[in-house]
């Protein structure tokens, strides 16, 4: 799981002293004009199209550079919002595992609280993409079926 998200460029887009991080902006930590946080952003968004919202004529935008990267972002609307889903769950979880950035009991309760929305909400919009492509794929194979039956 982890060699998944460093292979991506997930795990380093989550760390949370970078949660201000914003395309369009310096580094929140750095100050540089990109880190991992916007880097990563600047790819999905222009590769699922909605970079047109943030970047005209794509000045903030950025291709994928690697084989792993492009499997990371399958050419599929609702793929993509699963990896949306994906992200937030994964900064949500290095919150709660950092100790530094969240500090009190409610703090916690909260960050737990959406982590736990946001795996529900990983788990619905899963199995309802499983079910459309399943279901797709059904009405395809009768087709066929009753095509051979047919003639």
């Amino acid at each position: 799981l982890m060699a998944f998200y460093a292979a991506t460029g997930l795990w380093e887009a989550t760390d949370p002293s970078h949660r201000g991080c914003s395309l369009g902006h310096p580094c929140a930590v750095t100050g540089a004009r990109t880190c991992a946080r916007t880097s990563y952003l600047a790819k999905f968004h222009h590769f699922y199209g909605s970079c047109v919202n943030w970047s005209p004529n794509h000045i903030f935008c950025a291709e994928l550079n690697s084989d792993d990267e492009r499997r990371a972002f399958p050419a599929c609307a609702d793929c993509g919002v699963l990896i949306e889903i994906q992200g937030l769950i994964l900064a949500n979880r290095r919150l709660l595992d950092d100790k530094t950035q969240v500090t009190t009991d409610e703090e916690f309760r909260i960050v737990q609280r959406s982590l736990s929305g946001y795996l529900r909400a990983y788990q619905l919009r899963r199995d309802a993409h499983i079910r459309d492509l399943t279901n797709a794929k059904n009405g395809l194979l009768e087709a066929e079926l009753q095509y051979v039956k047919t003639g």
